[in-house]
C-alpha cells in the first residue's frame, strides 16, 4: 500500500561522489569486497526510513510517522556525531 512516508536520499550526486572517493582510498581485503561496495553505491538511491505505525521515535517535522527501526539506529549515530 502506498502511504505517506519519508526517505533518506542516498542517490544525491554530491553524496555519491564523496562516498566513491572515500571507497577509492580504502584498503580492503579483497577485490570482491570492493566490487560489492561499488555495486551497492551504484544501486542505492532512496532508503525508506519511516513507518506510519509502530513503536519508535516520531519524526519531529511529521508527527504522523515514526522512524523505521533499522534506520533509527543509523540515524542516531549520525545525529550524535553532529
Amino acid at each position: 500500500a502506498l502511504t505517506h512516508q519519508w526517505y533518506i536520499t542516498y542517490g544525491e550526486s554530491e553524496w555519491r561522489e564523496m562516498a566513491e572517493k572515500c571507497l577509492a582510498k580504502m584498503t580492503l581485503y579483497s577485490k570482491e569486497t570492493r566490487h560489492e561496495f561499488e555495486r551497492t553505491l551504484s544501486r542505492l538511491n532512496q532508503w525508506l526510513c519511516s513507518d506510519p505505525f509502530g513503536y519508535g521515535t516520531r519524526i519531529p517535522w511529521d508527527e504522523d510517522v515514526v522512524v523505521e527501526s533499522l534506520s533509527e539506529s543509523s540515524l542516531y549515530m549520525a545525529y550524535y556525531t553532529v
